[in-house]
């Protein structure tokens, strides 16, 4: 970040028995609009407002660098909203247009960012409150934040409308509450866009690569989180919501496992059935037998008393009829063979 001082002519001097008691945010609408088209540089906005002939002025202004070009001390009164605008008024240029979307805007994280700060540091020197206002606020004399746009519609001195209904103030504003001590916890701009590129990819945020499904015996790879939602369900990305979704699918698919000789009629999870395919009963009674009877070994290792409870489960479950051959295998052992249930 870049800080230049370029000063205006443009202004009335002193603070004329005003106190500043609102931070007026504008854009200075460089020529017809264009998504993406470049507004200039807060030095070029700088020399250009230095001219007496231009007739207006800001205090400061942000560029999409985050770079900051001061053209009035904070004392004086900018050329820039009208007679009540100007006087009670601190006044920052956004390089930009008022027609700019929300997500255009979002796209310059560190100019919102130093927005942010430059208000908090005014918030700051001169106890207005990093908040919000709209027109009937301003009118009502409520210290605060606003557009060039509330402005005019409070007192009718211009008619501008910047920085346009999709400036992102919550996010501008959120900066400079951090920056106060007053939303500790809450993340940048930038913080928040990486975050989302993590969620949901980095290029164009239709997911990664490297989160695709495995391909099927068909090549396809199967998104149940696109198929639920009537979307193409063969996909070669996922976003982590989607492939957390596939992950919980494959998981927990119900199968009817092929147990040998006993069909239970019992349904499993895929992880069940790739147990079962290498030989192994993975069912919750069978986890539950494994586990108490590994618990009474232990315990017979170390010659200490086995949990009564267990034990019970075991000899209940030892009362059904089982192959003398089979007896002493534990459930997890692929030999064994669970008894013929009636």
């Amino acid at each position: 970040m870049a800080y230049i001082e370029i000063w205006s002519p443009n202004k009335y001097a002193g603070a004329g028995g005003y106190k500043k008691s609102i931070i007026v945010v504008h854009t200075n609408e460089a020529g017809p609009y264009a998504y993406q088209k470049f507004p200039g540089d807060a030095r070029s906005l700088g020399k250009y407002l230095s001219q007496s002939h231009v007739q207006a002025s800001y205090h400061k202004c942000v560029d999409r660098n985050g770079d900051v070009c001061r053209m009035l001390v904070d004392v004086d009164r900018a050329w820039a909203a009208g007679n009540v605008g100007n006087n009670e008024g601190l006044h920052l240029c956004v390089l930009g247009w008022a027609a700019q979307s929300r997500e255009e805007w979002l796209s310059f994280p560190q100019q919102l960012d130093q927005v942010g700060r430059e208000i908090a540091i005014w918030c700051k020197q001169e106890g207005i409150p990093a908040d919000k206002l709209n027109a009937a606020q301003l009118k009502d004399g409520t210290w605060g934040v606003a557009g060039h746009g509330d402005v005019a519609q409070a007192w009718r001195e211009t008619d501008h409308t910047d920085p346009g209904p999709n400036f992102p103030y919550d996010y501008v504003l959120n900066v400079a509450k951090r920056e106060l001590g007053q939303s500790e916890g809450d993340i940048s701009v930038a913080d928040g866009a990486f975050l989302v590129d993590q969620m949901m990819g980095a290029d164009g945020r239709k997911g990664w690569k490297e989160l695709a499904p495995q391909r099927n015996p068909e090549g396809k790879r199967f998104s149940i989180f696109k198929y639920l939602r009537g979307e193409e369900p063969n996909v070669e990305r996922q976003t982590v919501v989607e492939a957390i979704a596939t992950l919980v699918f494959e998981a927990t698919l119900r199968i009817l496992p092929y147990r040998k000789n006993n069909v239970p009629k019992t349904p499993e999870t895929v992880l069940g059935h790739a147990a079962a395919a290498h030989g192994v009963s993975l069912d919750n009674r069978s986890l539950l037998l494994a586990l108490a009877e590994a618990q009474i070994d232990l315990c017979k290792k170390v010659n200490a008393e086995p949990y009564a409870p267990l034990v019970a489960i075991v000899r209940e479950y030892r009362g059904y009829e089982q192959p003398a051959e089979t007896a002493k295998l534990s459930p997890l052992d692929p030999a064994w063979t669970p008894p013929e249930q009636g």
